[in-house]
């Protein structure tokens, strides 16, 4: 598509095999058995900058001159590796698009194995039939927060439905498999949205948003479905990170490994400690970036059912700490009931390499981006947190009917600030310049 836009486009496989299921072949050393750093490094960091230089290298040697301006686009694992660019290489690009980042990989690999850890503590496995069910009756009783009913939660943050009200009642799951809605069940999706805990309920990694689909089980039988006693599931990338790269066992099988919370905890600072330098993008310093002139567009779906949305919230916040005028060359958009990359019912933004050219070489700064759902039935747009896409009346089938303003309705004030503030390995990531 950036060829056909007419760009000049490049992509790397970042040391290792880019279309292969797994990091088994790469991850660890074949005579030691340990984890393989140097790859593990390419594929990190290392390689981006050198794909950087060579290809910009390879544009001059082809039209006879360097480029004018470099711009990164990715998503997960690509929004990761622009957000290192972005942190460790300041000089390898003038504009970076990132989408749905995991920005602190060495802290949410382990919290995505949360989920498991708290079905075998309440010894319950849910269909995803019953888990969507309770995340409809979410959307239903916070939907009409906004001024509009469409489906999609603004502010999953606001939404403060108990789900202790859904205990006992009932879910038709097809086939004539009709299913109680119990106890664990709802304290399960509660601990889904309150996130990763240690055992004395202190959080230690961000939750997913009320509302957004479960995708932590599959179920083989309409028996299993009713008794809630389906088989868990993890993504390949965090199957790999805990195995290989932390317990450096290619043999070691998740699904019946019984942690205590301890151990569990124990997993995340493994973590933390080995890994965060190397792989994690959760610097908040930026300011070699934005001396040079560099401006950067990040956006994370709120439904996000892979990588938490709170992580991206966090980090910018950081970001904002650090320099108060971080939207002179940063802004980051919520898009809401969108999942990952995209997906889901949700508007997600569109037109955002546009918006970042526009901002890099005529300064003219994104105030918001054009989204229309996955389906194309819905356009509307998305806002530079911390304002939020707010229902301003008329159409609302038109993104005229919205605007930008604070949380929970209140005007931004005169200073354009509001008045309240509230992967994979085989990800895809693309390089084009102008």
């Amino acid at each position: 598509m950036a060829v056909a836009e007419g760009y000049a486009a490049v992509s790397s496989d970042l040391g290792h095999n880019a279309f292969a299921p797994s990091a088994r072949e790469w991850a660890l050393d074949d005579e030691s058995g340990h984890v393989n750093v140097a790859r593990l490094l390419d594929f990190s960091s290392v390689a981006l900058s050198e794909m950087a230089i060579l290809a910009k290298d390879v544009v001059q040697q082809f039209y006879g001159e360097v480029p004018k301006r470099s711009y990164w686009n990715g998503c997960s694992g690509g929004g990761r590796q622009g957000m290192v660019l972005a942190q460790r290489f300041p000089d390898a690009f003038d504009g970076i698009l990132a989408g749905s980042p995991s920005l602190s990989w060495a802290h949410s690999m382990p919290a995505s194995y949360w989920s498991n850890f708290a079905m075998r503590l309440l010894n319950i496995h849910p269909s995803p039939c019953v888990m969507n069910a309770i995340a409809a009756e979410v959307i239903k009783a916070c939907d009409d927060r906004d001024g509009v009913i469409d489906g999609i939660i603004t502010e999953p943050d606001l939404c403060d439905f108990n789900a202790l009200l859904l205990v006992g009642k009932h879910v038709d799951c097809g086939d004539g498999v009709d299913v109680e809605i119990t106890l664990d069940v709802v304290i399960l999706a509660q601990k889904m949205w309150q996130g990763m805990r240690d055992q004395y309920g202190v959080p230690l990694w961000h939750g997913f948003s009320r509302g957004s689909l479960w995708h932590g089980t599959e179920c083989s039988s309409s028996e299993a479905v009713h008794n809630h006693s389906c088989s868990p599931t993890l993504y390949r990338v965090v199957i790999d990170w805990l195995s290989l790269f932390l317990a450096q066992n290619p043999d070691l099988d998740l699904y019946q490994l019984k942690l205590t919370y301890p151990e569990f905890e124990g997993l995340l600072r493994l973590s933390v400690a080995g890994y965060r330098s190397i792989i994690s993008a959760d610097s908040p310093d930026l300011h070699e970036f934005k001396k040079r002139g560099g401006k950067i567009i990040h956006w994370h779906g709120l439904n996000d059912e892979k990588i938490a949305p709170g992580g991206s919230k966090a980090y910018y916040a950081a970001v904002a700490e650090r320099d108060p005028a971080v939207r002179d060359f940063y802004r980051y958009f919520e898009a809401p009931g969108v999942g990952h990359c995209g997906s889901g019912p949700g508007p997600a933004p569109s037109a955002m390499m546009a918006a970042l050219t526009t901002w890099v070489e005529m300064g003219m700064a994104p105030d918001s981006l054009p989204a229309v759902s996955e389906d194309g039935s819905l356009s509307r747009i998305v806002c530079p947190y911390p304002l939020v896409v707010t229902y301003l009346g008329g159409d609302p089938d038109k993104p005229e009917g919205f605007g930008c303003w604070g949380s929970m309705g209140e005007p931004e004030d005169q200073t354009g600030w509001p008045l309240y503030v509230g992967w994979g390995w085989d990800d895809v990531e693309t390089v084009v310049w102008a």
